[in-house]
């Protein structure tokens, strides 16, 4: 046996382990063979406990096992068969997310809870099947709904049909319900849903129409990222937009919002806070070539300006102090940015991909340089480091192979050689991955 925090535990000849009460499976990545057995009298399968195993193929649950923990076999691609045991009461968050080979699915009579996420990525679920007495979840083509039907729990992509129309008394639909379904194509929501989770309409490639009812209250995060919606109209209920709801809609031209609502606005497409101070998305679409933002703004959300396909310039704010993570990443025809004095931050990823920015000018204010906020802007030649600049993170520039740097004489940390940029340790600091330690002259 050996002691970890809090109990002793036991490994199996197969390389997993328990805990000495046989009562929990804690973990699995060390699992040797495709075929597993968990042991009687396991109670629980711990959260991560096989996630990631390629190895695994197919699992045999006992009866005594109730609770199938968040993540727990996330990322087992090659899991083709998992038959859940009849006394199970909780499938937790993404517990078979991304389980690309799993075939069929039963749901028991038993079973109480189902947390959101749990069969995304399931892409070859050919037979999927919920107990005509179970209490708590019904399963209508090939969409898992609430027992009352007032929340959508989960779709199973390959039996959803390309045109949906949810039934009226849908309140809420859950994370990531439809989150990589190619095949949907139009869904219409009833005027009873209240709620898009997060990422619920994420990689939806081939989703061309939605309607957003009047009741509509909140948008999650990611909601529509990489989605093929052509238009939106927030109504006037809307008071909460999660982050990148909208970014990288590669045939979204302008986000709209009704006049009555209190919370946003749109100005020429752009969707922003009501008072102005927050732009919050940028559609993807728009045809302009370049853009000034307001002057009022003084915070741009992340991924605002995400995979935007034509912008070419765009000129930033004096009030704006951060350019936050992924605000402009894999905007591939952006050329010139234009910042003012009084920023201080260059968020991670923040310019990832803008292959065509020949040169950057920094301002005075300029401390500090996240983790790949320029990698892979392989036309960049040119940047100037100011005096303050005090941090830059790992692969700020990786992949920037024609940059030459020029450090201001007075910056305690940073110098340039041959356009090359050193921190004053001698070690020079990574512009590309080819890049080696040497003695530099000073």
């Amino acid at each position: 046996m050996k002691k970890t925090e809090f109990f002793e535990t036991e490994i199996d000849e197969f390389g997993v382990e328990y805990d000495n009460t046989n009562s929990c499976l804690i973990y699995a990545g060390n699992l040797n063979v495709k075929n597993y057995v968990v042991r009687n009298g396991t109670k629980k399968i711990m959260d991560r406990a096989f996630m990631d195993l390629d190895i695994l193929e197919i699992i045999e649950l006992p009866e005594s096992l109730e609770v199938i923990d968040q993540q727990a076999f996330q990322n087992c691609q090659s899991l083709e068969s998992c038959q859940l045991n009849k006394g199970l009461l909780i499938i937790d968050s993404y517990a078979f997310c991304n389980c690309a080979s799993l075939k069929s699915i039963y749901l028991p009579t038993s079973l109480k809870t189902l947390g959101e996420g749990v069969f995304t990525g399931c892409t070859t679920i050919k037979s999927f099947e919920i107990a005509d007495n179970n209490k708590n979840y019904i399963f209508d083509s090939g969409i898992i709904y609430t027992k009352n039907k007032a929340t959508v729990i989960a779709a199973i992509s390959a039996l959803i049909n390309p045109q949906i129309c949810l039934p009226e008394g849908v309140k809420q639909i859950f994370h990531c319900v439809f989150l990589g379904c190619k095949s949907l194509k139009n869904i219409r929501l009833p005027e009873s849903v209240e709620s898009l989770g997060a990422r619920a309409f994420e990689n939806c490639i081939s989703l061309q129409t939605i309607n957003f009812p009047a009741k509509l209250k909140s948008i999650g995060k990611r909601c529509f990222t990489h989605s093929t919606i052509k238009s939106v109209l927030i109504p006037e209920n809307v008071d909460s937009i999660g982050l990148m709801a909208f970014s990288a809609c590669y045939d979204l031209n302008a986000i709209h919002v009704a006049i009555s609502n209190m919370y946003f606005k749109s100005i020429n497409g752009v969707l922003f806070s009501m008072d102005e101070s927050v732009l919050l998305n940028y559609p993807s679409a728009s045809k302009l070539l370049e853009y000034i933002v307001p002057m009022s703004v003084v915070e741009i959300s992340i991924g605002a300006f995400q995979s935007c396909l034509y912008l070419e310039k765009v000129e930033l704010p004096e009030g704006l102090i951060e350019i936050k993570e992924n605000t402009f990443s894999n905007c591939r025809n952006l050329m010139h940015v234009n910042i003012q004095n009084g920023l201080k931050e260059i968020g991670e990823y923040a310019f990832d991909g803008c292959g065509l920015i020949k040169e950057i000018q920094l301002p005075d204010s300029v401390n500090s340089i996240k983790r790949s906020a320029f990698e892979a802007c392989v036309g960049l030649r040119k940047i100037n480091i100011p005096f303050d600049l005090t941090l830059i993170e790992a692969n700020a520039f990786l992949g920037c192979n024609k940059l030459k740097v020029d450090v201001h004489l007075s910056n305690q940390r940073y110098k340039n050689f041959d356009g090359l940029l050193y921190e004053k340790c001698n070690y020079l600091f990574g512009l590309s991955e080819f890049y080696n330690e040497v003695d530099i002259p000073f």
